[in-house]
């Protein structure tokens, strides 16, 4: 929340239910070394007809709390809040949540993501940048995937936990 361009994440949405042809906003995480950013329109990808779509965000789900406990998210919070946000939920017909048992794997994941860009050759953050990258974020994580783990969807969800090595656990 906050990096998101909620507008339009819910036009591209609303436009991909009523069928047709539609631009979809492509974003390359190699982008100012590292950090990312949406791609310019001329190279979005086109797609029409699309009978399963799936959307894809590391917030998408999160919802507000009363209080947070860290002040910083406060911003956060009220876009959770926004009728952006919620609106956004409310266009989805299901939801897969990939639960970790510990958000900490998070490190570990945007660096080995980092680490293949840069053995690629293309914009990527070092070492350093990424813990404190995800130190940025990690708050966040800590404030709302309780919330994620527990909530009433009101409608289908599948939650599936993954190891450190992003493989599935078996449930208990």
């Amino acid at each position: 929340p906050g990096t998101h361009d909620l507008d339009l994440a819910g036009s591209v949405l609303r436009q991909l239910r009523e069928a047709g042809s539609v631009q979809i906003p492509r974003f390359d995480k190699a982008l100012h070394d590292g950090q990312g950013d949406r791609l310019p329109e001329s190279q979005w990808t086109t797609v029409s007809d699309c009978e399963v779509v799936i959307v894809e965000g590391w917030c998408l789900g999160f919802t507000a709390v009363s209080t947070p406990d860290n002040p910083h998210l406060g911003v956060v919070n009220d876009i959770l809040r926004s009728p952006q946000w919620t609106g956004l939920h409310d266009i989805l017909d299901c939801f897969m949540v990939f639960r970790v048992p510990d958000p900490a794997v998070v490190y570990t994941w945007r660096e080995e993501a980092e680490a293949r860009l840069r053995e690629e050759g293309r914009g990527a953050m070092t070492q350093e940048q990424v813990v404190a990258f995800v130190d940025r974020y990690m708050p966040a994580y800590q404030q709302y995937l309780p919330g994620l783990y527990t909530r009433d969807w009101g409608v289908p969800a599948l939650q599936v936990t993954l190891d450190p090595s992003r493989q599935p656990i078996a449930p208990a």
